[in-house]
C-alpha cells in the first residue's frame, strides 16, 4: 500500500479523524442493534458491528511507525469503552490485542503484499477473523473470570 505524505500534525489530525469515525460507526451500530429487530437479524447472520473495522484498516497508511499505530489503536478501544457504558470493568488484555491486531497486523499483512485484489481480500479477511475470533473469545474468558 502505498504511504500518504503528510506531515506530522497533519498525521495526528488524519488518526483522530479515522479513530472519531471508528468510535461513530460503533456506537451508531449498538444503538441501532438495540432499536431495530431486523438489523439484529442480519447481525447474526453477516456480522455488522464489523463495519467499525473499516476506518482501522487506513491507519497503516498515514504512519508505519509500530509504536504510534499501536498507541492509536489502542486509545480508541478505551474511548470505545468509556463511550460504551457497559457493567462490565475494563479489560486490559482487550486493549492490548486491538493494538496489535488492528494496529500492527495490518503493517506486516500488507507491506509487502502483491497489488491484486484477491490477495488484499484475503489477507484483510484475515485481520477480520483474527480480530472476531479472539474479542469473542477474550470477552468469554473476561465475563467467566470476572463474574
Amino acid at each position: 500500500m502505498k504511504k500518504l505524505k503528510l506531515s506530522a500534525l497533519e498525521q495526528i489530525i488524519f488518526l483522530a479523524c479515522l479513530s472519531s469515525l471508528s468510535l461513530v460507526l460503533d456506537l451508531i451500530f449498538k444503538k441501532l442493534f438495540a432499536s431495530y429487530a431486523l438489523l439484529r437479524f442480519w447481525n447474526s447472520i453477516i456480522w455488522l458491528d464489523g463495519f467499525k473495522l473499516i476506518p482501522l484498516f487506513f491507519i497503516p497508511l498515514v504512519n508505519r511507525n509500530y509504536f504510534w499505530v499501536f498507541i492509536s489503536v489502542s486509545l480508541i478501544e478505551i474511548f470505545g469503552f468509556c463511550f460504551r457504558g457497559t457493567i462490565y470493568p475494563y479489560n486490559p488484555l482487550l486493549t492490548l490485542f486491538y493494538g496489535l491486531c488492528l494496529g500492527i497486523g495490518p503493517i506486516l499483512l500488507l507491506s509487502k503484499c502483491c497489488k491484486s485484489f484477491f490477495s488484499v481480500y484475503w489477507r484483510l479477511s484475515l485481520i477480520c477473523a483474527l480480530y472476531f475470533i479472539t474479542s469473542i473469545l477474550l470477552n468469554l474468558f473476561f465475563r467467566l473470570y470476572f463474574l
